[in-house]
């Protein structure tokens, strides 16, 4: 088989696993027949089980199988099957690209620590090209910040700071001693490994209280398994719960999550708390050490 042939093979058989994903995800109910199709498109697709999202798929599969999923041994399952089959998620092929290249955007912003009028309305046409993704995250942070700055045409100090700060978060810098001026300093301009390299962007920061607040815990616990973490909150008067919801106090984030968490189950739960927070939910996301910290 040519190339090319293979290439188009490949993408029809992903195209044909995102179908039974959304199938999967449609009632948010696993089958034993839905999970046999899963277990058999893995088992036929070796070659492509090294790359996410679909190492994450063979993973829990795998996890499933010998039994040491915490909790409901198929939410995982699920979560994936409701991230990877719905095609405005953040965690879908057709957004990764978008995503990864904002992310490049935002790099090449920051890198040299200068900030001024010109490249934010760079920024704002460029992001023009990618209008279909306004309402994907970062994409939708990004156009409020960009038109908020511009809507009195000026770019003050203070807005400076706001997007460089920004970029540096987003882009996957490591922030030095930047000055704000017209001349570049890239004697300080360092990269900080690939994108995704960490969730820094989106973990909160902060005491954690415990008494009276619900918590909800996504991907694997380094320290302890789901039901014994459970019980460790119920212990200080918290309240455990398995489902995001707007009343969500914490997210909790296990301590083995992956790094390049858009592709993995436990994605669909942060980018759920992320979407309540447009609508006024008050939700941290936290790490499984702050977590822990608390305690």
């Amino acid at each position: 088989m040519s190339e090319s042939g293979r290439v188009t093979e490949v993408a029809r058989e992903i195209e044909m696993l995102r179908g039974i994903a959304a199938g999967v995800a449609l009632d948010y109910l696993l089958t034993d027949g839905e999970l046999r199709a899963l277990s058999e498109w893995v088992a036929t697709h070796e070659y492509l089980l090294e790359t996410f999202p679909f190492s994450s798929l063979h993973e829990t599969l795998r996890q499933m199988t010998l039994g040491a999923t915490d909790g409901d041994p198929r939410e995982e399952l699920l979560d994936w099957c409701c991230q990877f089959g719905n095609p405005t998620s953040t965690g879908a092929l057709t957004s990764r690209d978008a995503i990864r290249r904002l992310h490049g955007v935002l790099h090449g912003i920051a890198v040299d620590g200068v900030i001024n009028r010109q490249e934010v309305v760079d920024l704002k046409d460029w992001l023009a090209d990618y209008e279909a993704f306004r309402g994907v995250w970062p994409f939708n942070l990004v156009h409020e910040m960009v038109d908020r700055v511009l809507a009195d045409g000026r770019v003050d100090p203070e807005e400076q700071q706001e997007i460089l700060d920004f970029c540096l978060d987003y882009g996957g810098v490591v922030q030095h001693d930047y000055v704000l001026h017209d001349a570049p300093v890239n004697e300080h301009a360092a990269s900080r490994a690939p994108i995704y390299s960490t969730l820094d962007s989106v973990c909160d920061s902060g005491p954690v209280s415990m008494s009276g607040h619900t918590f909800c815990f996504t991907g694997q616990a380094k320290t302890a398994a789901r039901a014994v973490l459970h019980g460790m909150v119920s212990e200080r008067g918290g309240i455990p719960v398995d489902r995001v919801s707007r009343s969500l106090d914490y997210l909790v984030i296990g301590g083995l999550s992956n790094p390049a968490w858009m592709y993995a189950a436990y994605g669909r739960k942060i980018e759920t708390v992320i979407e309540n927070r447009k609508v006024g939910a008050t939700t941290l996301i936290i790490r499984e050490r702050d977590f822990l910290a608390a305690l």
